[in-house]
């Protein structure tokens, strides 16, 4: 009896402990859930600053690598400061490869066969793109408007355009079919002439029409800015005899745009093309603020001498342009060339699709 008394005790007391051992088990596991889940809820619970600062922090880690084709002269003032950024590693996001050409015409390959993924160009030369490539090409933001001036290299006074065909001077100009070909020739069909009334010899950099009126080979040249600067510095007979632009914006109507940003819209599928943008508008910005730091560097990339880039800086109509105000310009100055001939755009005017909007 004293046997089993003492047995039960036993018994008894191993049941007690393995219940405590079974109840401390519950509460760990219970504290072990209740753990993980208050670690899951601040997971789940991050501030708003928190992800916008990871957003911030993926754009900066973004980098694309781009081939842009440039001319020669004032197209590419608005943008040597972001190719300079990314050289030097001030910019985290492009990489851009330039190439500066002397004519627009040469260009037009590059962006065809996709050796270029973005190019400055006039804007009929845009459209002309655009029909070859079947629509593979949007315009992203107008960069330059009105450069363009008559200048005369002997006292001719000529003060209109009738001044001008009476004159009965050759006009020497660059690249037939580029902005300042069409924007003489409709100045002068405007004023009620015809393109057969006056004599226009074409070279194929706006350079070598400097560097004929420089020499007094030439009384008389169309020639946008900075190349005008360059005339007026080292030619004492030199001087601007009309405003082109003016003349073009009271004729039609439209202010004249001389280049835009395009791309190949199979290339804008794979980057971030406000944050583009948005460092385009950047550079053009600096130049137009930065005015001797620029014009060290676009000569430093062959584009303009740094002296006449410092003197021509303020004068070559450097903006910045997009969205709906952009195409609401091009179709306006598009539509005006068609017109007149709808070849200078290349056969049919761009769709809608055309147009980058944001």
């Amino acid at each position: 009896m004293k046997f089993n008394k003492k047995s039960l005790a036993i018994l008894l007391a191993l049941g007690l402990a393995g219940c405590a051992n079974n109840a401390e088990t519950e509460n760990n596991t219970k504290r072990e859930v209740e753990t993980k889940e208050e670690v899951n809820n601040n997971d789940q619970s991050e501030k708003p600053e928190e992800k916008e600062e990871q957003i911030v922090e993926d754009k900066n880690q973004a980098h694309y690598d781009v081939n842009l084709s440039m001319l020669k002269g004032p197209t590419s003032a608005g943008a040597i400061n972001m190719v300079d950024w990314s050289k030097n590693d001030d910019d985290p996001n492009f990489s851009f490869n330039e190439s500066v050409e002397g004519a627009p015409d040469a260009v037009i390959p590059q962006l065809v066969s996709g050796e270029s993924d973005m190019a400055i160009i006039p804007p009929n030369l845009a459209a002309t793109v655009y029909n070859k490539t079947e629509g593979k090409i949007k315009v992203l933001a107008i960069n330059n408007l009105g450069v363009l001036y008559l200048v005369e290299n002997a006292d001719l006074n000529i003060n209109s355009i009738e001044d001008l065909v009476n004159s009965g001077e050759t006009i020497y100009t660059s690249a037939k079919g580029a902005t300042p070909d069409l924007a003489i020739n409709e100045v002068i069909k405007d004023a009620g002439f015809n393109e057969s009334d006056v004599d226009i010899e074409y070279l194929a950099e706006a350079s070598e029409v400097a560097q004929k009126m420089i020499a007094g080979e030439a009384k008389v040249a169309l020639l946008p800015e900075p190349m005008v600067t360059n005339v007026l510095m080292k030619s004492e007979n030199a001087k601007v005899a009309l405003d082109i632009n003016e003349l073009y914006e009271k004729e039609t109507g439209n202010p004249l745009i001389s280049a835009v940003l395009v791309a190949r819209s199979d290339y804008l599928k794979d980057i971030d093309v406000p944050l583009l943008l948005e460092t385009y508008k950047k550079s053009i910005e600096e130049a137009n603020s930065n005015i001797d730091a620029t014009a060290a560097l676009l000569d430093k990339y062959d584009i303009m001498p740094e002296a006449v880039a410092k003197k021509a800086l303020p004068k070559l109509a450097l903006t910045y342009i997009d969205g709906e105000q952009m195409q609401t310009m091009i179709k306006n100055h598009l539509e005006y060339l068609y017109q007149s001939n709808p070849q200078l755009v290349g056969g049919s005017l761009p769709e809608d699709d055309f147009y980058y909007t944001k």
